[in-house]
């Protein structure tokens, strides 16, 4: 095997090996971000039933300045400003 040859061999090595340890570090990036997904998925599921048991007090109390006052003094929650809103299509 001449020396170009064996150039363009270990090239060719060094090329394999540095994609097989990119596809690795892919795979677990795209794992870490999966389970901050689901436990994202898990907060949101939290506070949908949080949302629920609020607007059945809202309907079951009729008052809804008190189910306000609630949720500010209980769960620390407050109207989002113009600037926090975000919407999805």
């Amino acid at each position: 095997m001449s020396s170009k040859q064996r150039l363009w061999l270990f090239a060719v090595m060094f090329l394999v090996l540095v994609s097989g340890v990119a596809v690795a570090n892919m795979k677990y990036q795209s794992r870490l971000l999966f389970v901050e997904s689901q436990k994202l998925r898990a907060s949101m599921d939290k506070e949908v039933l949080e949302e629920g048991r609020l607007r059945l007090e809202i309907a079951s109390r009729g008052d809804f300045d008190h189910v306000v006052r609630e949720a500010a003094a209980r769960l620390d929650m407050q109207s989002p400003s113009s600037k926090q809103v975000v919407v999805l299509d």
